[in-house]
């Protein structure tokens, strides 16, 4: 709580990567302080992004 709230006083983007080999619980307490969420997955040699934020979500879209 405290990082997430030093980031935010002072207005800086900032990136956490996470694997899903965490605990979900853990993944879902960290994403619930983030703006939005960027997920990637590679399928069929092919890199896909997926965009989630309060305003706007995109679909499992090609990452070129």
């Amino acid at each position: 709580h405290i990082l997430f709230g030093r980031l935010r006083s002072m207005r800086v983007t900032s990136l956490f990567l996470l694997e899903e080999a965490h605990d979900a619980n853990v993944i879902s307490l960290i994403m619930g302080f983030c703006d939005s969420v960027v997920r990637i997955k590679t399928e069929d040699s092919k890199t896909l992004i997926k965009l989630e934020s309060e305003g706007r979500r995109l679909d499992w879209t090609p990452c070129e």
